[in-house]
């Protein structure tokens, strides 16, 4: 298994912040906005912070699925053209991989926008070990539903996947990923990406 490689460093300050979840304890931040404590996972009370049916509430409930470990359901909020261009088991498996990083973040919505290609959900999450990381979600409307388009989050943990397979295939007792390994990981990257304008252009629907 291979984490996402997100600085893990050691707390620092003790002058702390306070932020809070809905029916959670408060969560402390340092200064440089690590959590003092390991966050708890979210609770379905936390999702109704947000509107029903919102960007903000879809992103939300895809960190709900994957830190919980309900693979399939994270696979059916990607679109269509996403399902179709990386395969079911590729992305559960990525998720399945990064859900201990999951388990120890705490996503906080930062803005939502409109852009040409979609509404831009931004995110920072939060650990205990490492200083506050950005993500970013692209979500469209499909009939009554959001669906997610593209996310740095998934491209990541896709290529952290591929490349972790290719290095088993093979050499899997080396410390350092080989080249062709990483190669297999960018690969896989580039093709999540190209999903994207596989959409836009509308060849798979």
């Amino acid at each position: 298994m291979t984490l996402l490689a997100f600085g893990l460093t050691s707390c620092g300050s003790d002058s702390t912040t306070r932020i809070t979840r809905v029916s959670a304890a408060p969560v402390s931040q340092e200064r440089d906005g690590r959590l003092v404590h390991v966050p708890a996972p979210l609770a379905l009370t936390d999702l109704t912070r947000f509107r029903a049916g919102s960007p903000q509430q879809t992103v939300m409930t895809l960190w709900f699925y994957g830190q919980w470990g309900d693979t399939p359901a994270v696979y059916e909020m990607y679109d269509a053209v996403v399902r179709h261009s990386v395969t079911p088991s590729a992305i559960m498996a990525a998720y399945s991989d990064q859900r201990s990083f999951m388990l120890a973040s705490l996503p906080r919505i930062t803005s939502v926008s409109t852009t040409s290609l979609g509404t831009l959900v931004t995110v920072e999450l939060l650990t205990a070990t490492a200083n506050p990381q950005p993500a970013s979600y692209l979500l469209e409307r499909s009939g009554k539903q959001w669906v997610v388009l593209y996310d740095t989050f998934l491209e990541q943990a896709i290529a952290a996947y591929a490349q972790s397979e290719a290095q088993e295939a093979t050499n899997a007792s080396a410390t350092q990923p080989s080249p062709k390994a990483v190669a297999a990981g960018a690969q896989a990257a580039s093709a999540f990406r190209s999903a994207v304008i596989s959409a836009q252009s509308g060849s798979l629907r």
